[in-house]
This record gives C-alpha cells, sequence and structure tokens, in this order.
C-alpha cells in the first residue's frame, strides 16, 4: 500500500523531506482528532449536521477541517503552514478542485490579515496622541551628532598615518561605537525603512571581533574570508523574548559602517588585547571585559544625549514619515533587524507627525 508520505512526495516533489514529514505528522494528528470523541461533541456543539467523512478523508469536509484548525493551532502563521499541507493533501488523495477551493481560502486569510495591517498602521498614523519627547527632534540631533563625531575623526585621519594620540585613539573609538549605533540615521530619508544596521538595544557590548570562523556562538562581528571584504554581524545574545521568536539573526554589514569599524580594529591592532569589539579598560592596564548594560546605556547617553530607547523611537518615527503607507514587508525586515515586532514598533517606538 502507498503511504501518506509517498503520496505526498508524488505530489509535491519540490519540497524537502522535512516538510513533507511535518506534513504527514499533520495529517496523522488530524485523522486521530477525527476518530476522537472530542470531534463528536465538537461537532455537536457547533451545530455541524453529522460526522461527514471517516478518516482518512476527513479533509473534504471544510467547515469540520477548519474548525480543527482553529482549534489546535492558535497561531496564524503556524496555521497558514497547516493549510499548506491541507493543500498538499488534497492533491495527494487526487482532488484537485477541493486543492484549489483551501488554497483560495488560504489566500482570503492572507488578504485579510495584510488589510488589517494595512487600516492599523493607517489609524495610527492619523490618529497620534501627543508624547513627552518629540522624536523626530531627536531624530535630528542625534544626526547631528554623528556628522560632528565624523567631522572630528577627519580632521586628523590619514591612511598612511602610523601613531596617533591617545585622544585621537579615543575619538576613533567614539565615532565608530557611534556609527555601529546609529549608522543608519545617516541614511537618505526614503532609505531608511532599508537599513541594514538600524539602532538595536545593548547587545553591541558582547560583539566580538573574529575573522573567517563559522558557527560561532555569541554576537560577533565576523569576517567572512581573511581575502574577501565582506563581513556581517552575528547576534545570539539579544532581548530574551525576541531572540525565542527570532532565533540566531546574521545581518550584512552596510559597507559604510564597516569604513569607520575598520578604521578603529586598523588603529588599535596593538591595543586590543582580547576580540571583545568595545571592551571596558580598553586603554587600561586592566583586562578587557564586556561592559554591564547599564555602563553601556551610560555610554550612549553621553555620547548622544539621549538613551537607546530614545534613538529607537527617533528613528522609527522618522522612518515611517513617509507620503505613503508602507507595505508590511518592507515593515517586517525593518523590524526583525531591530530585533521587535511591527506591533512593538507602531505601539511602542514609533511618533508620527500627521500626514497633510
Amino acid at each position: 500500500m502507498t503511504t501518506i508520505f509517498e503520496k505526498l512526495k508524488l505530489v509535491k516533489s519540490d519540497l524537502t523531506d522535512t516538510t513533507l514529514k511535518n506534513y504527514v505528522s499533520f495529517y496523522n494528528i488530524a485523522v486521530k482528532y477525527f476518530k476522537s470523541r472530542e470531534y463528536r461533541n465538537m461537532i455537536k456543539s457547533e451545530n455541524i449536521s453529522k460526522p461527514v467523512w471517516n478518516p482518512p478523508r476527513f479533509f473534504e469536509n471544510i467547515e469540520s477541517t477548519e474548525i480543527f484548525l482553529n482549534l489546535k493551532y492558535s497561531k496564524l502563521s503556524v496555521r497558514l503552514a497547516r493549510y499548506n499541507a491541507w493543500v498538499a493533501i488534497c492533491l495527494a488523495f487526487n482532488i484537485p478542485s477541493l486543492a484549489d477551493r483551501v488554497k483560495s481560502i488560504k489566500n482570503k486569510i492572507e488578504e485579510d490579515e495584510k488589510l488589517k495591517s494595512k487600516q492599523a498602521l493607517e489609524s495610527r498614523t492619523f490618529n497620534q496622541d501627543s508624547p513627552d519627547k518629540n522624536y523626530l527632534d531627536i531624530f535630528r540631533a542625534v544626526k547631528k551628532k554623528l556628522i560632528y563625531q565624523a567631522e572630528l575623526v577627519e580632521d586628523f585621519y590619514e591612511d598612511s598615518k602610523t601613531g596617533y594620540t591617545l585622544i585621537e585613539l579615543q575619538q576613533i573609538n567614539k565615532l565608530a561605537f557611534m556609527m555601529l549605533v546609529a549608522n543608519a540615521f545617516l541614511l537618505d530619508e526614503d532609505k531608511l525603512l532599508l537599513a541594514e544596521n538600524p539602532p538595536r538595544r545593548l547587545e553591541y557590548r558582547f560583539l566580538k571581533y573574529i575573522v573567517g570562523k563559522k558557527n560561532l556562538e555569541g554576537n560577533y562581528l565576523n569576517k567572512i574570508h581573511p581575502r574577501i571584504n565582506s563581513y556581517r554581524i552575528v547576534y545570539n545574545i539579544y532581548k530574551k523574548q525576541a531572540q525565542k521568536s527570532l532565533g540566531e539573526q546574521r545581518l550584512r554589514v552596510n559597507s559604510d559602517l564597516m569604513k569607520i569599524l575598520r578604521m578603529y580594529i586598523d588603529t588599535h591592532k596593538n591595543i586590543r588585547k582580547s576580540d571583545i569589539l568595545f571592551p571596558q579598560n580598553l586603554y587600561k592596564q586592566k583586562d578587557e571585559k564586556i561592559y554591564a548594560g547599564y555602563q553601556m546605556s551610560r555610554i550612549i547617553k553621553k555620547y548622544f544625549g539621549y538613551t537607546i530607547d530614545d534613538l529607537r523611537h527617533a528613528y522609527i518615527s522618522k522612518a515611517y514619515q513617509t507620503d505613503y503607507i508602507p507595505d508590511h514587508k518592507t515593515l517586517e525586515g525593518l523590524s526583525y533587524r531591530m530585533a521587535h515586532s511591527v506591533k512593538t514598533a507602531m505601539a511602542n517606538y514609533r511618533q508620527f507627525s500627521k500626514i497633510k
């Protein structure tokens, strides 16, 4: 007898075995459910006429299968993935017309969710409470401080220069750190939503500089290959709630940011005693160690005049200040790189000026 896995493999040869096994698992869970007393009680409470379709053809009844999906899978993204499995099962049992109907239902759910997101965004755009701080003013102030620090370093830095004073090195260190935190503030306004390295929280303190190695733990700035000028920042340690849902993050380093970090790394080769990128005791005769969170918060407040939350508020407020409603995929991309959800960004971090 042909197994359900073999049937699925035949109609969905483009899918990996892992995905197909997940579909089989869903199928088995559903078969068990539709044989259960729980199902019989459910059809009574939902006023479904009778237990239509015995396993394994439970999926032919759209109403009861949708109720099953809603009961078993509360998270929308998981439920939508089960709709994909449902479509594949319909094809495996040679019912293409039902597969098309199920796919249409799934597409309608996705369209409705996009519409809800768009309406929520539009509502927040035009109905904002006045916050205590003007984050658009903070955005301009942060940008001004970045430009000032860059110009200060530019006055004395030369590629061919072999030695720098302690004060000059400290200014390079300050610029590199400020750019790591807030380089995206210097982007053109129409590029803010697409920033590769927007401001995050305090996970910068864990960054290590590592060349060539792969599959490392922790947070690190990684030169992917010693002879290729390509870098990424990998985050494994950040806010627990976000890390639980997003997992390891690998972000490409903006070329302008990397130019400044490269300057810092090259001028500090003989000073840094550890692989910590921005350690405590860099210029002291003490062991280097990672900053505590409150210590890095103080540094950010000292350099910018504002907290890291202020910077995040200001950045999103400015990025969202467009003459059009950004598409949800773009907002999700920025939120991913900032390690929070779109909902968090809109509810906690943004301040809109009313679009005229």
